[in-house]
């Protein structure tokens, strides 16, 4: 069944009035970075039309939540091919790499980061090809809409519109990890610290 309220509106991005919605409520409702990292962060994705597509949750003309899903950019292709061979050392050699160039103060700390695999992601390893995986990159509800089941039906929309194994990484405290698992994602695995704040990422998977 079509849900009415979400569309496509990635060819949409082009006009000015449903750009600024997009960019401000990822602004204002994002926490992680400041201001204009953030504002620098949805402009890569929502100028990326050719990879990327945005499903948005529309009421009345205006944007309520959306989600960003597309093919795997260099950096989450390595994060993920990396990660899916289980192997430790492979893993903190990519870290080291990715910490220099994303956060210089992660690098600066000698301790290894704490990796934890499930024991499904071997199976996901060995199953899944990176070639013909998406990631859903990012999924933002306007904080006055929460509780409301837009990210639930945006993630239903998605999981409907693509017959292709699905990534997501998410920050550890981020109640997207609830939905996602709801919605068919299986936990894979964990990287503490990995974002820039010394949170750690989720990694989740659902695979058809």
């Amino acid at each position: 069944m079509a849900d009415r309220n979400i569309t496509d509106i990635t060819d949409h991005l082009i006009h000015p009035a449903v750009r600024d919605q997009v960019r401000k409520l990822y602004v204002d409702s994002i926490e992680m970075a400041d201001p204009l990292t953030r504002e620098s962060i949805i402009d890569s994705y929502i100028d990326n039309t050719r990879s990327l597509r945005t499903f948005a949750y529309m009421d009345d003309g205006k944007v309520l939540g959306f989600s960003i899903v597309g093919h795997l950019g260099e950096d989450q292709y390595d994060l993920l091919e990396a990660f899916l061979s289980c192997d430790r050392d492979k893993m903190n050699s990519y870290l080291k790499t990715d910490y220099e160039d994303r956060s210089p103060s992660l690098k600066s700390d000698n301790t290894d980061p704490v990796i934890e695999f499930s024991d499904r992601v071997y199976l996901a390893g060995t199953l899944i090809s990176l070639d013909e995986a998406l990631i859903k990159y990012v999924t933002v509800v306007s904080p006055e809409h929460r509780r409301k089941g837009i990210a639930k039906r945006l993630n239903y929309f998605i999981n409907r519109s693509f017959n292709r194994p699905i990534f997501s990484t998410c920050v550890e405290d981020n109640p997207m990890i609830h939905i996602n698992k709801k919605a068919g994602y299986t936990h894979l695995g964990s990287i503490k610290p990995f974002y820039a704040d010394g949170k750690g990422a989720v990694i989740l998977g659902r695979f058809r």
